[in-house]
């Protein structure tokens, strides 16, 4: 597992809505290609987790539907 630092912001440009960013830091000189793509992935998990329980896919999809 790695660790994964986590910050959100309000965005006021974005009328204040959150946005989250992950941040990973990989300093080992000894770091493999698969490492790597096993951070990688272990990322990606994280960010769906994140987006379910923020519902974003439902908000994503109610947003796109306003703009038609």
């Amino acid at each position: 597992k790695t660790f994964v630092s986590r910050t959100t912001f309000e965005i006021a440009a974005h009328k204040n809505q959150p946005l989250t960013v992950f941040r990973v830091v990989l300093a080992n000189p000894l770091t493999t290609r698969q490492i790597f793509i096993d951070v990688l992935e272990e990322q990606r998990e994280i960010a769906q987790a994140e987006l379910r329980k923020m519902n974003f896919l439902d908000h994503f999809s109610s947003l796109m539907s306003q703009k038609s």
